[in-house]
């Protein structure tokens, strides 16, 4: 009787605990529509609006979004038409994705459609209609047709992925439900009120803003600037960082300050030459009494002797470890279209910092009288 007893409180605390999960749930989807119904405020008696935005590794432009919110075709009942083109160029990822969705005033989903397209894959159509509080999916490819079907629920939509690019909930824990991928997944978009460094801008760049956690797994970062609006997305999975532009620069490169370019060329080169293990190369490109000067400890405090055998000594370190990294670099094809495309660079007072942004260390350069960068720090 006890155990029987045990087991029903049990049961019944496991069922409390369902409906509070459920509330839970309940309550930031209705954040997530209440930020859906702002969005679609922001928009009535203003279309169309466009939202623009370009991928970047480094400062090399890989791709670009264009997000529209437009009135639709006559003759179709909906209050939006939205459409989102994305074309990615990034190695490995290139893909050309076309989504469009079709709401009413309260951003509710009545139909949409996506088509996309990546090399050497079969081409993804997606297709969905809602009727009777239902919404149906059809997905197809050149080799099979899946069906997927369910209830609709405040908060649902087709493509969130680039939303932000038109503003960020004004509430923490909003939830929202995209149907546009492979399957149904859940959204939270998380308010982080300390400031987080942006990717570009200089040490002095940091915002607020957003945290998305994907049920998938793969979460988003949107920088939120003074003014509310979003300016810069980070994404979990990947190097590349989105950042909102105007459509003056949609697809166009970051320009760095002057003779920055040259300064990551020069750490290409250095690289180049690690990979083919060219000893006189790296020891052109680097200054290693600067080096010594800012590594070892009592290098000005050293006579000429003294100086001599440990220069000698540092020299063959540094030699060693580039000779090592050359061994891990790809071919030099791999190493100037993709690797230079990657490199970033900032101001480090009176040097120039070449970095990757995914890596943490960052190799150190001056500009010499001669015109000519020279390396005194690597990662």
């Amino acid at each position: 009787m006890r155990r029987a007893l045990c087991s029903l409180a049990a049961f019944s605390a496991f069922l409390c605990a369902c409906a509070a999960a459920r509330a839970q749930d309940d309550q930031q989807l209705a954040r997530g529509q209440k930020y859906l119904e702002k969005l679609a405020a922001s928009w009535t008696d203003k279309l169309p609006v466009d939202r623009f935005a370009n991928f970047y590794l480094g400062r090399k432009c890989l791709g670009k979004a264009h997000f529209r919110v437009q009135a639709p075709e006559a003759g179709r009942k909906a209050a939006f038409e939205l459409v989102l083109r994305i074309e990615l160029g990034v190695p490995g990822q290139e893909l050309e994705m076309v989504s469009r969705a079709w709401t009413n005033e309260r951003l509710g989903l009545i139909a949409a459609e996506s088509e996309t397209h990546q090399p050497g894959l079969p081409p993804i159509k997606r297709t969905l209609l809602t009727a009777d509080a239902r919404w149906k999916i059809q997905t197809l490819t050149s080799e099979k047709k899946r069906m997927a079907e369910g209830l609709m629920k405040a908060g649902m939509g087709w493509d969130f992925s680039m939303l932000a690019l038109f503003g960020v909930p004004d509430e923490s824990d909003a939830a929202l439900i995209e149907l546009g991928g492979e399957r149904p997944e859940a959204l939270l978009f998380q308010r982080v009120q300390d400031k987080v460094q942006r990717s570009y801008g200089g040490p002095d760049a940091a915002t607020p803003g957003f945290r998305v956690l994907r049920e998938g797994g793969v979460n988003q970062f949107w920088h939120v600037g003074e003014n509310g609006r979003t300016v810069e997305m980070v994404s979990s999975d990947s190097p590349v960082r989105a950042l909102v532009v105007e459509e003056t620069t949609l697809g166009k490169d970051l320009e760095g300050p002057p003779g920055q370019a040259d300064a990551i060329r020069a750490i290409i080169e250095l690289m180049k030459a690690s990979r083919k293990a060219d000893r006189d190369a790296l020891k052109a490109a680097i200054d290693f009494e600067k080096y010594g000067e800012v590594t070892v400890e009592g290098w000005a405090e050293l006579d000429a002797a003294n100086r001599a055998d440990v220069r000698g000594k540092f020299e063959e370190l540094v030699l060693g470890k580039l000779l090592d990294q050359g061994k891990t670099l790809p071919d030099e094809k791999t190493i100037e279209n993709v690797m230079a495309a990657t490199l970033d660079c900032e101001e480090g007072g009176d040097s120039v910092l070449v970095f990757f942004p995914s890596a943490k260390g960052k190799f150190r350069l001056y500009q010499a009288a001669d015109g000519k960068w020279k390396v005194f720090g690597i990662p």
